[in-house]
């Protein structure tokens, strides 16, 4: 394989917060444009309209950045989804819809035999509970993996699973309303947020299970941020039941395309190194508050990654000061393009842990 190498690419001018430019702030820091997660689909061309009239940017000369959600789901797709919950009989309440991912809707629930709210996920219907029968998954605890309760039957296959009040990683880096508080916070407590994802990956590891996506998305906060002021809540790395009976995580289907190792690329080939391939991805993200390959056309991303380009390291250092400086190694050492060459997920606790 090539090796990984960086390559400073052409940021679009909408990366950066209005009122901000290429002088003021040099790389592009986190508050991002973005449509908000919980945009519907109705109304996705409006608000872009709006943006391009008020920044003067043609919009024919630029391709959208990952953080703009494909995958929001119509209000007849919630529809169905929340009329499968209310055929499921343990489902008492529905409260909320909490978003919309690639593996389908979450919802806030309250279910029969557990005291506190749930978030119940309904599946697309191409995931049967037949897919989840063996899956040794469900009876695995950790402090930094979100608990999974169970599998519900009905009209869709659903999962409940821990409700983790602060939402997404990625929500928090990149949503306008979050993403100043979040880059606000020191380099080292964004990092500590890493180490969870990381404590919780070399769990799954230690009972030989590999996630297959570990990205912001699927990284959620425990308490909303600022809840307690100046700190990041713990992190629970979640998502791991789908993705181990998904079939290879497309770059059509997801928006994590960037975290998806070479040798996955090219053959499919899920390993306890492609896990450790995204945390590199992951820990760099939460570093700048960029997203890996800004400006790269979505297509274009597997052919970079498969040449050996990664994102320039230079960035962590704007970003994240000596905190970034001092993880800059470890990230090179995660996204090497040959597995081997990769640390694994202990080796990145040892270095890591305070």
């Amino acid at each position: 394989m090539v090796a990984a190498q960086q390559v400073d690419v052409a940021l679009p001018a909408f990366a950066f917060a209005r009122g901000d430019t290429l002088d003021s702030v040099g790389p592009p820091r986190c508050a991002f444009r973005q449509i908000s997660e919980f945009t519907t689909a109705s109304n996705i061309g409006q608000e872009s309209a709006m943006f391009f009239s008020e920044s003067g940017l043609d919009p024919n000369c630029i391709d959208f950045p990952e953080y703009i959600r494909t995958d929001v789901q119509s209000k007849e797709d919630l529809n169905r989804a929340e009329a499968a919950l209310k055929s499921i009989q343990s489902i008492e309440v529905v409260r909320a819809h909490l978003g919309d991912g690639t593996f389908g809707s979450a919802f806030q629930c309250r279910i029969t035999g557990i005291s506190e709210d749930v978030a119940v996920r309904v599946l697309p219907r191409t995931y049967t509970s037949d897919s989840f029968r063996d899956e040794v998954v469900l009876g695995i605890e950790h402090p930094n993996l979100v608990k999974m309760h169970g599998i519900l039957g009905g009209m869709r296959t659903c999962i409940a699973m821990q409700l983790c009040l602060g939402g997404d990683l990625g929500s928090a880096l990149h949503d306008p309303l979050f993403s100043g508080v979040t880059m606000a916070l020191p380099a080292s407590k964004r990092i500590t947020a890493a180490l969870d994802v990381i404590r919780g990956a070399a769990h799954l590891h230690a009972h030989n299970i590999v996630h297959r996506d570990v990205n912001p998305a699927s990284a959620f906060l425990m308490q909303p941020l600022n809840f307690t002021p100046g700190t990041m809540s713990q992190v629970r790395l979640g998502e791991y039941v789908v993705s181990r009976v998904a079939e290879a995580v497309t770059m059509t289907n997801t928006k994590s395309c960037a975290y998806i190792a070479p040798e996955v690329l090219a053959s499919n080939s899920y390993s306890f190194a492609s896990d450790v391939y995204a945390i590199g991805f992951f820990l760099y993200e939460l570093v700048t508050g960029m997203e890996p390959f800004v400006g790269v056309q979505r297509s274009r991303i597997p052919q970079f990654i498969m040449e050996g380009h990664r994102p320039p390291l230079e960035y962590m250092e704007i970003t994240g000061g000596n905190d970034g400086v001092a993880v800059q190694p470890l990230v090179n050492s995660c996204w090497q393009s040959e597995p081997l060459s990769r640390p694994t997920v202990s080796d990145l606790m040892q270095v890591l842990e305070p």
